[in-house]
Parts: structure tokens; sequence; C-alpha cells
């Protein structure tokens, strides 16, 4: 099962995402500039956005699954910027909140949040291949 998604030039800085299966669309305002609202996530704002909305799943995931009632769920994911060795983000943390009471079972739950994907992927991918389309 492949997934592919397109990201597409609209202007200035904004670009278009579409999912080429579901052909579901988001999009991108890079622009960060002083008086500037922005009207959609950056790339990078995106890119937690991505863990934490695969953490939230996850997390909800058990919680039905186990029959934990909740009012509340909710995920926080930040990050810091670093320029050395390379910019990038580092120190990603994830936080989750909730009323469920999980009582013995918070370790377990925190295992089975820990399978969500983009999670596995980020910790596990040693490179991306970047080339250009013949």
């Amino acid at each position: 099962m492949a997934l592919e998604v397109e990201i597409r030039y609209l202007e200035g800085e904004k670009f278009e995402i579409k999912s080429l299966k579901s052909g579901a669309k988001a999009y991108i305002d890079i622009r960060r500039e002083e008086g500037y609202i922005p009207s959609t996530p950056n790339s990078s704002e995106l890119f937690l956005a991505s863990i934490g909305g695969c953490v939230m799943y996850y997390a909800k995931l058990y919680l039905v699954n186990a029959g934990i009632k909740f009012d509340k769920l909710k995920v926080r994911v930040s990050g810091e910027w670093t320029k050395q060795p390379v910019l990038m983000i580092k120190d990603i943390k994830v936080k989750i909140s909730t009323d469920a009471e999980l009582r013995d079972r918070k370790q377990a739950f925190l295992r089975f949040v820990h399978n969500c994907p983009v999670h596995n992927t980020i910790i596990n991918t040693k490179e991306i291949k970047i080339e250009m389309e013949e």
C-alpha cells in the first residue's frame, strides 16, 4: 500500500498538499514576517502535527478498544530548532493529556501509543532520497 502526496506551488509562500489516494487537500503557508497572520500551518508545524495526529489516533484507539471512558484527550507536540550539525527540529516531545482513568494501564497505554507509524518512521529512517523526476 503506497502512500503518496503531491505539493503544488500556489503563490507567494503558499503551497497545496493533495493526497493522491484520497484526494484530500491541505495547505502550507511558509511566510512568517512581523504583522503577517498565516492562514495555515507551515511545513515544520505540519511535521509536528503529523506526529501528534498519529499519536492522537493511537491514544483514542487504545481507550476505545479497552472500553475506557474519556471526555478529554489532547496531544501537544513541541520541538527545538538546531542549526548544528544541520538545521533540524530536535528534542521532540509529545505530551498526552486525558481525563481517562488509566490507573495500572498507563504503561500499556504508552507502549501502545509508541506503535504510531509516524513515530516509528522518524526513529527508524536513516535517509530520505531526494531526486529529480524524469
